[in-house]
């Protein structure tokens, strides 16, 4: 098995599950409890938390856990939006992930006027275009910190300078900056404080941690509804028993990203770049989407014109490699997905792509054999391609 899509979701890492073990049986209280099965699963939440904290060079105070990155993406959004009696301004990038851009667009129909900012063509969202979009009644940007379709990392800080002239501006606290950052903490340093973000998104199942897990950074003095009322766990934001092996998997995932991250990345973007290289060379008619260099060093996104990605990734599951035609959250229909229209493919040529996002465990040899594989079906399918008489 050859498996190249963990933009998608990762297998967890064995040092994740064997932190996360004990909690599943031997030690599985309610953190909420007060005999000694409770206090010790509230420990163990209590140091994920801190692990998360210092992931993101936070408090641990300023750290909530959630269902994973949708929720914590919706809370961020409904939660800021439901401070205002009347509907105001959201910013996003048009190159959004859907739990983001659905909440926006649903927001839209009750009466939130919303601009969705262009990238450039590499997927770029500069911060002249974010600047170009505020108002004066934006209460919200968000762009995320790394793309998890063509890989392409945002100038987050550089964004968060004029969001924080705009402030200055108003002088008041408004907008809020959120970042969508569950693809980018095997790439990315996170510290929050130099990103100059109020509300920053994690997930575990990108990063070698569990599915199911996630986390929402809301910033220390930012104001924020919350998501559900009951028990009051998670300080009273998010209420619910707490997910006690999930969140020490991800404490765990965490730590381990920020270990290993720059070894990550120096093994995987030669490998990338090797794709990238072999695949054109093999098809020449194949290019790559995302910016050349600024880019997951795992991931790479290319187009072969005239073909289905569907098709090309039902041939190579075939022959047992995995990969994927964009995000697994999207259902693309006709036309391709959002952020490969963004950045000027026509519908025709988005629905001709497909995503590789490489694996910790991917080698050289992997990689040859995909190209082989990849190049033979292409020759195979084109080879029953109607053939146009000329007069």
């Amino acid at each position: 098995m050859i498996y190249l899509d963990t933009a998608s979701t990762t297998p967890v890492d064995k040092r994740v599950f064997r932190a996360m073990k004990p909690y599943f049986n031997a030690k599985f209280g309610n953190p909420a409890s007060l005999h000694r099965l409770g206090t010790e699963a509230d420990r163990a939440v209590t140091i994920a938390r801190q692990q998360t904290a210092d992931f993101l060079q936070a408090h641990p105070d300023e750290i909530y856990f959630t269902s994973g990155g949708t929720e914590a993406l919706n809370w961020a959004i409904f939660g800021v939006t439901r401070l205002f009696t009347t509907p105001k301004h959201l910013v996003i990038s048009a190159i959004e992930h859907e739990a983001v851009i659905e909440p926006c667009l649903w927001l839209e129909k009750q009466g939130w006027k919303l601009t969705l900012v262009s990238p450039d063509k590499n997927g770029l969202i500069t911060p002249e275009a974010v600047r170009a979009a505020m108002t004066t009644e934006t209460v919200l940007v968000a762009v995320m910190t790394a793309n998890n379709e063509i890989g392409t990392i945002q100038p987050i800080r550089e964004i968060a300078k004029v969001i924080r002239a705009e402030r200055k501006n108003r002088n008041n606290h408004l907008p809020y900056f959120l970042t969508d950052a569950c693809q980018a903490p095997r790439a990315v340093d996170l510290a929050v404080d130099k990103l100059g973000v109020d509300l920053l998104v994690l997930n575990g199942s990108k990063i070698y941690g569990p599915k199911g897990i996630g986390a929402l950074f809301i910033r220390r003095g930012v104001n924020i509804e919350p998501l559900l009322l009951g028990g009051g766990q998670e300080a009273g934001q998010r209420s619910g028993t707490s997910n006690v092996p999930g969140i020490v998997g991800l404490g765990e995932a965490l730590m381990i990203c920020a270990r290993e991250r720059e070894a990550e990345k120096a093994k995987l973007t030669p490998l990338r770049d090797f794709l990238a290289t072999e695949i054109t060379k093999k098809i020449p008619e194949a290019f790559i989407n995302g910016d050349p260099t600024n880019r997951l060093p795992s991931n790479l996104h290319l187009t072969i014109p005239g073909l289905l990605g569907e098709q090309l990734v039902i041939e190579l599951s075939a022959k047992n490699i995995f990969c994927s035609v964009g995000s697994a959250c999207s259902v693309f229909g006709t036309g391709g997905s959002r952020t490969l229209r963004a950045i000027g493919l026509t519908p025709q040529l988005a629905e001709s792509s497909l995503r590789f996002s490489l694996d910790l465990k991917t080698t050289k040899s992997d990689l040859k054999k995909v190209v082989t594989a990849l190049a033979k079906i292409v020759t195979k399918i084109r080879a029953f391609e109607p053939k146009i008489k000329k007069d």
